[in-house]
Formats: C-alpha cells, sequence, structure tokens
C-alpha cells in the first residue's frame, strides 16, 4: 500500500477522482460504523460486539472495499506495470487478511457470525 500511496496525484478526471472520494468514503463510513475506539488494523477482533449495522449491513469489509476503490482508481490515472502488480499484491494481501479476521470472528462469535456471513457479501455487494 505504500508503493502505491507513494504513486498516487490527485488527477483531472472527475469520474476517477469520484470513484476515489467514494472509496475514501466507504472506508471512512465502515471505520465509523465499527467505532472509531475500534479501530484495528491487525486481524484481531477487539469488539465484543458483532457490528452489522452501517456498511457492514450489507457487506462484511468495507473499509478493505473503499481502499480497493480508490487505489483501482488512482492507478488508472498511470497504469504501468509496476502500478498494476502492486495494485494485484494490495488485494491478495486483503484476501489473506479477511480470511484471517473471519476465522477470528467466527472463534469469537460463533453461530450468529456465520448467519451474519450467509446474509452479507464478503468485499463487493452482490458478486463477492
Amino acid at each position: 500500500m505504500g508503493y502505491l500511496i507513494s504513486k498516487f496525484s490527485i488527477g483531472t478526471d472527475l469520474l476517477i477522482n469520484g470513484i476515489e472520494l467514494m472509496g475514501i468514503g466507504i472506508a471512512v463510513w465502515g471505520i465509523v460504523a465499527g467505532g472509531l475506539h475500534k479501530f484495528n488494523m491487525q486481524p484481531e477482533v477487539k469488539s465484543d460486539v458483532l457490528i452489522t449495522n452501517g456498511p457492514f449491513a450489507l457487506i462484511r469489509n468495507p473499509m478493505y472495499l473503499g481502499i480497493l476503490l480508490f487505489f483501482g482508481a488512482a492507478i488508472s490515472q498511470e497504469p504501468t506495470m509496476q502500478n498494476w502488480l502492486a495494485y494485484i499484491i494490495l488485494w491478495i494481501t486483503l484476501l489473506f487478511k479477511i480470511r484471517s479476521e473471519e476465522h477470528f470472528l467466527l472463534l469469537k462469535f460463533g453461530e450468529p457470525y456465520r448467519a451474519y456471513k450467509k446474509r452479507t457479501f464478503r468485499l463487493i455487494p452482490y458478486i463477492f
């Protein structure tokens, strides 16, 4: 992610800027809905309550979706092989992180988390 951040620059394409802002908005909405005091970069579970409100009512990983939207749009302004490779590595890293987090959430919340998984999408609404 550090590499992609270093390559980011605000472009002049309104659509791309809109997607970047949407990504930032989704990520921030997820952080706020999850509770700012519970925000955590590590795959451990800090909350004692399963959060299913806000964007979590539809997808289980809104912060990651926001990050992927933002950087996907950002690299489209400079679509070099290195930028695409970094973006693919970001996807792979986040998918592994999601898998770890889901394991911890299942251990902590059990059946309520299993039911939540059945009614929500992992990352992309109506797709995945």
